[in-house]
């Protein structure tokens, strides 16, 4: 037992120090302890990568996954409801309360080999994030064989930030030349800057305009115009 905790004091010892060094976010001392506590009550050994942009899972599998030859012993729903229980059960403490069920929006589900993916969009109050996502991969067995996580850690400023109605408003007011609509909103991190930005699609009679509105200040960013949809509907 002392052992136990000398070994994870030492692992929060070189995160936080690395993290210093490097200006990464290192996982709290709970969620490692989360971490313990779920190798631990596996059936199965497990192994886990941090990421450094979030201090959460990057990546968690089994170190042996079952072989793709049984038989299949759970369907598409059941697939689902698993992979959903999965971050249901581990939100608070494995993720920190950084990217809860409350901000994860079902997006499709993957049926390859005798395996089922699950795939989830990382959301802030109902906009996707892009490029913020999770997978959770399960066994012909139903049980857990992977989950890749890419999340991007909103709590830094995302209070602060206007409303997806706000910014809404604010593209179509900059567009006033003919009635536009929005066609799509998402999140976007800028790269040059180290905050986010809303980017809306706007449509109208056939052309389009791609805006972005800072998160922030409200301002308009950037806006570029096209003029045949079919290029950039997906």
């Amino acid at each position: 037992m002392i052992l136990a905790r000398v070994a994870l004091l030492t692992t929060m010892l070189a995160l936080s120090c690395s993290s210093a060094i490097a200006g990464r976010i290192p996982p709290t001392p709970e969620q490692l302890r989360a971490w313990k506590d779920l190798e631990s009550s596996s059936s199965v050994p497990l192994e886990i990568q941090w990421s450094h942009r979030s201090g959460t899972p990057a990546t968690i599998r089994v170190k042996e996954p079952v072989g793709a030859g049984g038989v299949q012993r759970i369907g598409r729903s059941r697939a689902e409801w698993t992979a959903a229980s999965f971050l249901d059960e581990n939100a608070t403490a494995l993720f920190a309360m950084r990217v809860d069920r409350d901000s994860l929006r079902y997006a499709r589900t993957v049926h390859s080999h005798g395996k089922w993916k699950v795939f989830f969009d990382q959301t802030w109050r109902g906009v996707r994030v892009r490029g913020s996502d999770c997978m959770v991969q399960l066994a012909f067995d139903g049980s857990l064989e992977q989950m890749n996580a890419r999340w991007d850690p909103l709590e830094r400023g995302g209070h602060d930030w206007i409303a997806p109605r706000e910014a809404e408003r604010r593209a179509l007011a900059a567009l006033r030349d003919r009635k536009w609509s929005v066609a799509r909103i998402e999140l976007a991190r800028e790269r040059l800057r180290r905050r986010f930005a809303y980017e809306l699609l706007l449509i109208a009679s056939g052309d389009e305009v791609r805006v972005r509105v800072d998160s922030v200040t409200g301002r308009i960013r950037s806006r570029s115009r096209w003029v045949h949809r079919s290029a950039m509907v997906r």
